[in-house]
């Protein structure tokens, strides 16, 4: 009997930088986020991969310091660089997003000290 398999990462951090959207050349839309997350004095640094209309709302509500918890999977890329050595990169797919608070720019509303808790599930991952 073969035993299944669990991928998956939850992580609750805070925005490096503002999202970067970008349109792959299949004119998908992809958002990369940085985000940040703390144990005692050690920062871990996460890349976190949104799609289509994740990626819009992440683009339209979050900004640097956002707080933002995310769902996902561990997902490995490997790349030869410009002197031919190989390297890994590690990214989290976001299958859900949950924005925390007012948002980090305020877009949430005048007060932005709502907590909204919003979800943004990910019903369109092309692969």
């Amino acid at each position: 009997m073969k035993m299944g398999t669990v991928n998956k990462v939850q992580i609750l951090g805070n925005l490096g930088h503002d999202v970067e959207l970008v349109t792959t050349n299949s004119g998908k839309s992809v958002a990369n986020l940085r985000v940040a997350t703390s144990f005692k004095d050690n920062t871990q640094w996460h890349n976190v991969v949104l799609w289509e209309k994740d990626a819009h709302a992440a683009n339209n509500y979050l900004s640097k310091g956002s707080p933002v918890y995310i769902d996902g999977r561990l997902e490995t890329d490997k790349y030869v660089d410009k002197d031919g050595i190989e390297k890994y990169s590690t990214k989290i797919i976001c299958s859900n997003l949950t924005l925390i608070g007012g948002g980090g720019n305020g877009k949430f509303g005048e007060t932005g000290g709502d907590t909204l808790g919003q979800v943004l599930n990910e019903d369109e991952t092309p692969f």
